[in-house]
């Protein structure tokens, strides 16, 4: 005898108010609430879809032991025909703690991976739960065999329902917690490190299996915010070519890149009820089509057009596409059997059929989507690039195009390319020359200039000139320490670590002193051909006699000097930080953005997961609300500024800009004021020319306007090398930013070869000291002198024996020295010998 219900309704639904007659009347087909079953009728499967005996007597003690739990206080055995079948057995309900996993299939939440698929596709096997430990047990509910071991899955581990019928998934003391009450408390495995989790509402994953599409289904906001985080794939079906001057726009099939446009021709044609289609004519050779995505890859491999694929179609089955609306099987041409779908009035086969039984359509296969749930859809696929370490694909277009897209930026640092701080080899060896030559050279004339300065009485005019003469061989130091940093990290970084390197300390200071430099040696050069002009002008030279007021004035100078360069060089990281961000670098561990981000992406991604933000979202609010979407256990996320001086590797301030980017104003104000300071300089020479010109003071011999006409060339000489380096920098920063030459390649030719030649020359064309050295050298060549140094001796000799070699093969010969002629046979030696003598 089995129960129904202890209440007075015989029926489930009521219909039968009778007694127990042991008839079939009820409405839904159920039976009463109490009825005599047969011998037969135990542990038999129920009729229909409603157990036989709604209280489970009929499958208690069966030879098939499903699940043992206490039910009335006694531990019974049940079958699987008792499972899920919406009416507890079990005391605690076990038998009915069960996961609907598509309106035709309902398991047990032990029948989750365990290696069998109860669902028609599989669906039971790859489940966000499906993410397993490596530790296993005897699961309560074994269908087929008690003793067989299954993994255990990491969302059971100390959830307070026993699981495993030693009780090991409850054993806290086995596993290692990781969170805190006020984040989540997790459970893993022992011996591993515990790390912070990507969160939405319940779900949340541990951060290393984040988008990790391999090895676990995700959960629908993970899947649409890793989607969103990769790189779309960069094509089209416009084209602008150029010819003879021409700008024409050609057409494109769509999912093929511009690189490989030039293959195809295509045409519009039209069939007699009305229905466009295209026509295309595939190219007559094999091409490579690792630029080609979609459903034009699957046409032109699956055509025999591709040289390095192979057709990703596969054959269709009974089974195939059981879940796509409006679906038709039939035979094709070759009696195979195809699928037809019903679009726009007609029925197309442009349909993949997946692994899981899953179809989509043929601009899905090889996108870099996974959009079958298994990435069947993405296998074989020649135009995906696979990340070496972290395992990730990125299309093959994104490869070796100086973005990195891969965490471990394989796609940048491979055998196909690598990049480094400095690329070209020529602009290195130039680099290192000019670096070396600036360090010393403005090394020894600042010193020496310092020294005179404190040690040397000069005249109030000479001290403001030699302060200034200071200030610019200061800031020509600077250039050349920040060549020295470039051309050192240069020799020392690896292509992986060129990230770090943009978004480091070291980089950002060796920007500041690029700014720097450029700034204090311009302002410098333009008070000085003020102060030269307001003393020209005046014609009253300063005295010894007000060393105060030198004091004083030279003070001022340098305050507006340091202020001035120290603004224009310490802004773009101490100002307004939203206009001077770049993107953000969260490391190699963030699965969810690789590289330097930018705002744009970070928009796609944070929408993905809040929904719509205002149009208006600063870089204070990204990092908040990205650091949001994770748990701060562990350190949570603290992603690094890229920022003005990390755009290139070169840690450059980022000159070229378009009317687009955020901070071109204050790059305008930067490069005008550059102008500005050259205009002013032009204009105060002229201006002392003239006065120098027309003077009628001046006198043949006078020794204070020699003095004044050398300097005077040495400044404009100073100032010509700073146009011809600054000039051709200018004129490409206006022609960048009304888009008529791409000028970002040219940074690392300009920061270390162009800009920095001028501080090369200053030094040698102000201070004396170096033709002095070059006019002694020649005359020691020239002339003998006692004093010479043994290694010019040794010169000397050799050149004497050489001469003497000649005599002897030119015995008639006859040599000439200081109006001294000799005989020909006369050993050149001795003429030597004679003429020092004479001397």
């Amino acid at each position: 005898m089995c129960e129904w219900s202890k209440e007075d309704k015989h029926c489930q639904d009521g219909s039968d108010e009778r007694n127990c007659d042991g008839i079939r009347d009820c409405v839904s087909g159920m039976f009463e609430m109490r009825r005599r079953i047969t011998e037969k009728q135990m542990c038999s499967p129920p009729l229909g879809s409603y157990p036989l005996c709604v209280d489970g007597q009929d499958q208690l003690n069966c030879t098939e032991q499903t699940l043992w739990c206490q039910v009335k206080g006694y531990s019974t055995s049940l079958t699987h025909y008792a499972l899920c079948d919406r009416y507890p057995v079990c005391d605690d309900n076990f038998d009915e703690i069960c996961i609907e996993i598509n309106p035709q299939c309902q398991v047990h939440k032990h029948q989750l991976c365990d290696g069998e698929k109860d669902c028609a596709r599989g669906e039971d096997e790859d489940r966000e739960e499906c993410h397993v430990s490596k530790q296993t047990c005897v699961r309560r509910v074994n269908v087929g065999d008690r003793t067989r071991l299954l993994q255990i899955p990491l969302s059971w581990l100390g959830d307070g329902v026993l699981d495993c019928t030693d009780g090991l998934d409850e054993k806290v003391e086995h596993w290692k917690l990781c969170g805190t009450p006020y984040s989540r408390i997790k459970w893993q495995e022992p011996h591993t490190t515990c790390t912070d989790t990507f969160h939405h509402g319940p779900h949340y994953v541990d951060l290393p299996l984040l988008c990790d599409d391999r090895t676990r289904t995700l959960h629908p906001i993970e899947r649409d915010v890793c989607v969103e985080s990769r790189d779309s794939i960069s094509v089209s079906d416009v084209r602008a070519e150029k010819f003879r001057n021409v700008l024409h726009i050609e057409t494109c099939l769509p999912g093929i890149s511009l690189a490989s446009c030039q293959f195809f021709n295509k045409s519009l044609k039209s069939d007699g009820f009305g229905i466009t289609y295209r026509a295309v004519r595939l190219p007559n050779q094999t091409v490579s089509c690792r630029y080609f995505y979609g459903e034009a890859y699957v046409y032109m491999s699956c055509l025999g057009k591709c040289s390095d694929a192979t057709c990703p179609v596969r054959q269709l089955t009974s089974r195939s596409c059981s879940g796509l609306p409006g679906h038709v099987f039939t035979l094709s041409s070759d009696d195979t059997l195809t699928v037809a779908v019903a679009s726009r009035g007609l029925y197309v086969n442009d349909i993949f059929p997946c692994d899981n039984g899953q179809c989509v359509t043929l601009d899905k296969v090889c996108n870099n989507v996974n959009d079958c749930g298994d990435r069947s859809d993405e296998r074989n696929c020649s135009n995906l690039w696979h990340c070496v370490e972290s395992g990730e694909d990125i299309v093959y277009s994104a490869v070796c195009d100086g973005v990195v897209h891969c965490r471990d930026s394989s796609d940048e640092c491979n055998y196909l390319c690598s990049q480094r701080v400095v690329e070209d080899p020529r602009v290195r060896v130039a680099a290192w020359i000019i670096g070396v030559s600036a360090t010393l050279l403005n090394l020894f004339v600042l010193s020496k200039n310092i020294s005179n300065l404190i040690t040397k009485k000069l005249k109030c005019t000479a001290k403001v000139v030699t302060a200034l003469a200071t200030w610019i061989s200061l800031g020509d130091l600077m250039m050349g320490v920040y060549i020295l940093g470039v051309v050192t990290a240069d020799q020392i970084l690896g292509c992986k670590e060129l990230i770090q390197w943009r978004v480091s300390t070291t980089c950002s200071i060796l920007g500041v002193l690029n700014a720097m430099s450029a700034q204090v040696s311009t302002t410098a050069m333009t008070v000085l051909s003020f102060y030269r002009m307001v003393v020209v002008v005046r014609r009253r030279p300063a005295t010894i006699n007000k060393p105060k007021r030198t004091i004083f004035l030279i003070t001022v100078i340098s305050a507006l000097i340091i202020v001035v360069s120290s603004t224009f060089a310490l802004y773009p990281i101490l100002g307004d930080q939203d206009y001077f961000i770049y993107g953000l670098y969260y490391g190699e561990n963030m699965p969810l953005f690789t590289g330097s981000v930018n705002k744009v992406k970070h928009i796609k991604v944070l929408e993905k997961y809040y929904g719509r933000l205002r149009k208006a979202v600063s870089w204070e609010s990204i990092e908040s609300l990205v650091r949001d979407m994770f748990t701060a256990d562990y350190g949570g996320i603290t992603p690094r500024v890229v920022a003005n001086y990390g755009v290139s590797n070169v840690c450059l301030f980022k000159y070229f800009v378009t009317p687009m980017e955020d901070h071109k104003k204050f790059v305008i104000s930067y490069l005008a004021y550059f102008v500005l300071c050259f205009i002013a300089i032009t204009v105060n020479y002229v201006v002392i020319a003239a006065v120098y010109k027309t003077s009628s003071t001046r006198s043949a011999g006078n020794r204070t306007d020699d003095n004044n006409t050398k300097l005077q060339k040495k400044i404009a000489f100073m100032i010509l090398t700073d146009f011809l380096c600054w000039g051709p920098f200018l004129i490409y920063a206006f022609l960048h930013y009304f888009e008529i030459v791409d000028a970002n390649k040219t940074y690392a030719t300009f920061s270390l070869v162009i800009l920095p030649v001028n501080s090369v020359c200053n030094p040698i064309i102000y201070d004396d000291v170096w033709k002095k050295a070059f006019d002694k050298l020649v005359t020691v060549f020239r002339e003998g002198s006692a004093t010479k140094p043994s290694w010019m001796n040794s010169i000397q000799t050799i050149v004497s024996r050489s001469k003497a070699t000649i005599s002897i093969l030119e015995p008639k010969l006859k040599v000439t020295s200081h109006g001294v002629t000799n005989s020909g046979t006369l050993p050149l030696q001795h003429e030597e010998e004679l003429r020092e003598s004479k001397l």
